[in-house]
């Protein structure tokens, strides 16, 4: 059996020879998707914005982010408003 010392002497670190042989397998993007889960779901607006239409609309997306979390299994959804305004 090799010891890691054999590997580093011969120039290629044992880690990126497996990414390597992973890569000529799989593309980045399946290997982003194997190895990531996503964990929250965020949105930005200001469901309380003066001009109601806005207020609607950010409302809307709010909503919308919330329902898809839940048909993905998401438990956690941030909802970023925008400071108090003085």
């Amino acid at each position: 059996m090799k010891s890691p010392d054999d590997f580093k002497s011969s120039g290629v670190d044992p880690g990126q020879r497996q990414l390597n042989g992973l890569q000529a397998t799989f593309s980045k993007a399946e290997l982003i998707l194997a190895w990531t889960q996503i964990s929250a779901l965020s949105c930005h607006g200001d469901d309380l914005h003066p001009d109601k239409a806005r207020a609607e609309q950010d409302r809307g997306v709010s909503r919308k982010t919330i329902l898809l979390a839940e048909k993905l299994g998401i438990p956690v959804v941030g909802l970023v408003l925008p400071s108090a305004r003085v």
